[in-house]
């Protein structure tokens, strides 16, 4: 992904980043690790307009994608999660997604990785650092021996969230955390 301005400039400055600059060359792995690890915004917006040419129509095939895994009350607005009263979903349709992605062999091992150095790019000198937010996997407090694997969140209307799978006997349990006021409130 070679980057561009409208991969980052309309994300909010206290939005999580990793902190990609124009004309940076970035992998398609490093930006799948950097949101799903770091919750980088700036990531995920890169993802989705390196897919679709513009951040509106990433938009359009996450809701297509959304109503053909059955979500009946989710509307997304952008790629990233902006925090915005029309980007909605519910605990159901974020299990179905969650659901869909279990399926997928690369999301569960870059969800279910403690740490991820990024290399330096042609402008950027130094390695970038990601941990894995989700303290079902790696947290001697909170560490759940069947945790497959999640995605952590927040947004000031969405508090802390938390979506996550675990599997036991050939059954497959989803988990979804919203609202919770505290960080651990949703491990808990």
């Amino acid at each position: 992904i070679t980057v561009t301005k409208d991969m980052f400039f309309t994300i909010p400055n206290d939005y999580m980043r990793l902190g990609i600059v124009e004309e940076e060359i970035i992998s398609v792995k490093e930006a799948l690790y950097g949101s799903m690890l770091l919750s980088a915004n700036d990531t995920a917006m890169a993802l989705g307009i390196k897919v679709s040419g513009t951040n509106e129509e990433f938009v359009d095939l996450m809701n297509k994608r959304a109503a053909e895994l059955g979500c009946t009350n989710t509307s997304f607005t952008n790629s990233y999660g902006y925090a915005d009263p029309n980007h909605l979903t519910t605990a159901h349709d974020m299990s179905l997604i969650l659901s869909a992605a279990l399926d997928n062999e690369n999301f569960i091992d870059i969800a279910r990785t403690r740490y991820y150095s990024m290399e330096p790019t042609n402008l950027w000198d130094k390695n970038r650092g990601m941990y894995n937010s989700n303290k079902l996997l790696f947290s001697s407090d909170y560490y759940y021996e069947y945790a497959v694997a999640g995605k952590t969140g927040y947004t000031d209307l969405s508090k802390n969230t938390f979506v996550v799978g675990a599997r036991k006997g050939g059954q497959t349990l989803i988990a979804v955390i919203l609202g919770a006021e505290l960080n651990n409130d949703r491990f808990e």
